[in-house]
């Protein structure tokens, strides 16, 4: 086995078996490799103190942990101990998923768990599904807006429409069963 400088760098050598690069420290301390430019310590990758985790730390920034992949496979973006698959923390848009620069969609949840799901441009929002689509609002109401126009509610046993006005356009019948 052999470790050598090349130019500038570090190599670990082994003619014989699996090469490999160990480090190891108690569990009560952390394990890591700093990524530096100059005198900053920009990027740190290793195990927290007390955790098997591998961590990506931001020591030169927010000076926080930004990834963690638990044993196990559960990954946290923005928080330490992912208690899903995964788990994105953020005071602000979680996740965007793009096509190009111009169209995406965006997931937001709020202090209050209050969750929006927004397109960009004209982008339409469209739920495909196999089987049925429920809305399930513990409030009692669904509404429906345009902006922030109010077209109309869904509460309990009744449709309220704001404009006043009720248009059915069916080709069969319309029944109406008060039972």
């Amino acid at each position: 086995v052999s470790i050598t400088g090349v130019n500038g760098g570090l190599r670990v050598k082994n003619d014989t078996d699996n090469a490999y690069l160990k480090l190891d420290a108690p569990a009560d301390e952390a394990a890591y490799i700093d990524f530096s430019t100059g005198e900053s310590n920009d990027w740190q990758i290793g195990r927290r103190p007390g955790s098997n985790d591998l961590t990506i730390y931001d020591n030169d920034g927010a000076t926080d942990y930004v990834f963690t992949w638990q044993q196990g496979g559960k990954v946290g973006i923005g928080v330490t101990d992912p208690d899903s698959l995964l788990e994105i923390l953020g005071t602000s848009t979680q996740l965007k998923l793009s096509y190009d620069g111009d169209s995406y969609a965006t997931i937001a949840v709020a202090s209050n768990s209050g969750t929006t799901i927004a397109t960009a441009e004209s982008g339409d929002l469209t739920l495909d599904s196999a089987g049925n689509i429920e809305l399930n609002a513990d409030g009692g109401s669904v509404t429906m807006k345009d902006a922030s126009t109010t077209l109309f509610t869904f509460a309990a046993n009744e449709i309220d429409v704001a404009s006043g006005n009720l248009t059915l356009d069916v080709a069969g019948d319309i029944i109406l069963d008060a039972a």
